[in-house]
């Protein structure tokens, strides 16, 4: 029988300060359903409220995990009830701790099934939308990987967009300004984070994107190709700055205090890591709350 104490968790910020409701399972530690779940692994943190705080100044982070024997601290965007808690070894000085009344909101994820994407290329962010065809030839997408392919579920499928390349001249340039755009059958949501899976092909990491802008709009019909139409709220990582390996997760990249709404939203590459035909990936893994 596992041990549950509710406490109350005094966090101070600069101007204010917050009490929080925890719930802790000691000698326990945390098994999502899914290894997506897992926000971050940290080392050498000296202290279970260090732990706590950074759960704490994570929007999205529910739960927890903190390992006194090696001094790790574990966060994950899933609540208890997304896996299971098992029974640790006293001498791991192992506890789980579970913000399970922060917010009220639930994380979704859009699937293949009841989205609609858009595969474009030659377009920056703020631009006006250009449609890529299935094909080898610039401006193309390859016709067995299109961009449904990244909302599939599946590791070892993926999206394929050569941009100003072909399917058998491979440059730098290849693949940058294409992307994608994704209209959701839900009511608007405000993205929170999001994962890219690297592409399934061996010698692929020279199609992996590097860096990524995303946009999100409220606008419907023809008016998204517009780039009037979408607002800017992420310019950076695509979190496969290191190599994860092929068919395998890039680092999960959280948005800096993201508060808008969006019906559709607007995935472009603006830089891969080398010369492949084109940018490659296998999944794309918005997480919207």
């Amino acid at each position: 029988m596992l041990a549950r104490v509710i406490i109350n968790f005094l966090v101070y910020h600069t101007m204010t300060s917050v009490t929080m409701p925890v719930d802790v399972y000691r000698n326990s530690y945390f098994e999502p359903s899914d290894t997506r779940y897992v926000l971050s692994n940290l080392s050498s943190i000296s202290s279970i409220n260090d732990c706590l705080c950074m759960c704490i100044s994570n929007m999205i982070c529910y739960t927890a995990a903190y390992y006194g024997i090696n001094q790790r601290c574990i966060l994950f965007f899933a609540q208890l009830n997304l896996g299971q808690l098992r029974v640790a070894s006293t001498s791991v000085n192992a506890s789980v701790y579970s913000f399970g009344n922060r917010i009220n909101e639930t994380l979704t994820f859009p699937k293949q099934t009841n989205e609609t994407v858009y595969s474009i290329w030659n377009t920056t962010a703020g631009g006006d939308s250009v449609f890529a065809i299935a094909g080898g030839v610039s401006g193309s997408y390859w016709g067995t990987q299109p961009p449904a392919k990244a909302f599939d579920g599946i590791l070892t499928t993926g999206y394929c967009n050569h941009g100003v390349c072909n399917s058998t001249s491979g440059r730098m340039v290849c693949g940058e300004k294409t992307g994608f755009y994704l209209k959701m059958s839900s009511t608007p949501k405000i993205l929170a984070a999001f994962q890219i899976g690297a592409c399934s092909e061996v010698g692929g990491r020279s199609r992996d994107p590097m860096t990524i802008t995303i946009e999100g709009s409220n606008l419907n019909g023809s008016v998204l190709t517009l780039g009037s139409s979408w607002t800017l709220i992420y310019n950076g990582t695509s979190g496969l700055i290191t190599d994860p390996g092929r068919a395998a997760w890039g680092k999960l990249q959280v948005l800096s205090n993201p508060s808008i709404p969006f019906a559709s939203y607007r995935l472009l590459v603006t830089s891969k890591q080398g010369t492949g035909t084109c940018v490659s990936y296998s999944e794309v893994q918005f997480i919207f709350y």
